[in-house]
């Protein structure tokens, strides 16, 4: 059999806690402390925050430590919000996909070894920290974007520390879109940087049709990059989401990823931003494929199917021509919505992703296998999503 290749179209960083010394501009690191790290923890220990339970002997654990610095806290410290516990999972496999990585702070060696090792030849880098650092609603467009300057910097070296098939996603924050477009085009004309990161989470007073917004995605659009929307786990932002679901710390995720993901595809699609923007690129990451199937029927055919077919005023088409023309959707290697989603909607759409450097990407090691046995998808439906339609989505040299 043709071993084929693969695209990892969502992969993450985490970030040191120096980058704030090392690359954010002098006059805003009164504002930031530690943010993230990867720890083991020995037998005993508790490193839980939330419910201060003991680790297995040789767990390990994700803590996220935000600091509250200055006029702008860099997220909240609430551990209920910023941590994730691992009680309930396989720790063991943890510690065999990641600890080795884990005990050198996550150096640029492992993307190298993880690309050569198990033949993922890019990897799109997303950020960890990276999601929470501006989530204050009081911050002002240029403090967050020196932030996202800061992170952008240091990742424009990390990619490089990596060598080839490293690509980077130049994150920003909406609530200054013009800086933001400027910070894009700086990213991809010196770093090479194959996409721009998005939270969809709102910012105050902005949405993302809004008429200012529209040079940042004529600039994304011009320079060939993707929006790769990409949620976070409990953001300060997603709050009028998340209040129904006080303590359920594992649903309130599910909600921010999923229901983040179709409320920013409504925003861009019915909100005209694919109209006036037809060679803007849309990349929807870590919430499963399976609701696009769904939403963008239901986007059309309104509450009970009485508007579907009929023309969606403002629009010249209904939203799976949108869809089709300009955006895709990552899936795990195991996603039962790829077969579904291929039927109604096709399978260009459709990305790989593996999640490495989260614990819920702890198989990027089998992904290509998984893939290659998928039931009910054709062998030419798999070359796409592992290869040809990253290919389409983020502007990789393939060879």
């Amino acid at each position: 059999m043709e071993a084929l290749r693969f695209i990892d179209g969502d992969s993450h960083v985490l970030e040191p806690e120096s980058i704030w010394e090392n690359y954010l501009e002098e006059k805003y690191r009164n504002l930031v402390s530690a943010h993230v790290r990867w720890v083991t923890a020995p037998s005993g220990q508790g490193v839980n925050a939330v419910d201060e339970s003991s680790t297995r002997e040789s767990a390990l654990a994700f803590e996220l430590e935000v600091e509250v610095m200055g006029t702008y806290p860099l997220g909240v410290r609430d551990t209920d919000a910023a941590t994730r516990s691992f009680q309930d999972r396989d720790l063991d496999e943890l510690d065999v996909a990641y600890g080795k990585w884990a005990d050198q702070d996550f150096p640029s060696s492992a993307y190298r070894e993880v690309m050569d090792v198990h033949g993922i030849e890019h990897m799109i880098l997303y950020p960890t920290a990276g999601f929470w650092t501006t989530g204050v609603a009081e911050m002002d467009g240029e403090t967050a974007m020196a932030i996202r300057r800061a992170y952008n910097r240091w990742l424009g070296d990390y990619c490089a520390e990596i060598g080839k098939g490293a690509c980077g996603a130049a994150s920003i924050d909406l609530r200054d879109p013009v800086l933001a477009a400027k910070e894009v085009r700086r990213c991809v004309q010196e770093y090479d940087f194959k996409a721009v990161h998005l939270n969809p989470a709102p910012v105050p007073n902005l949405r993302l049709f809004d008429p200012e917004c529209d040079v940042l995605w004529a600039t994304c659009a011009e320079l060939g990059v993707p929006i790769g929307l990409h949620p976070s786990a409990n953001h300060p932002f997603d709050q009028g989401l998340l209040d129904y679901l006080p303590g359920l710390r594992n649903c309130r995720t599910t909600v921010s990823f999923v229901m983040g993901s179709m409320l920013a595809c409504t925003a861009f699609i019915m909100g005209g931003v694919l109209e006036r923007h037809p060679d803007l690129k849309l990349v929807f990451l870590e919430s499963g494929c399976g609701w696009a199937s769904f939403w963008l029927d239901r986007l059309e055919a309104g509450i009970q199917g009485g508007t579907r077919r009929l023309r969606i005023q403002g629009l010249n088409s209904n939203p799976v021509d949108y869809f089709q023309r300009q955006c895709f959707v990552a899936a795990d290697q195991d996603d039962p919505g790829i077969a579904p989603l291929i039927e109604s909607i096709g399978d260009h759409v459709i990305v790989g992703a593996t999640d490495f450097g989260h614990p819920e990407g702890r198989k990027y090691f089998k992904a290509k296998q998984d893939m290659l046995e998928l039931p009910n998808v054709s062998m030419e439906s798999k070359h796409k999503i592992m290869w040809d339609n990253a290919l389409r989505a983020y502007p990789i040299n393939p060879n």
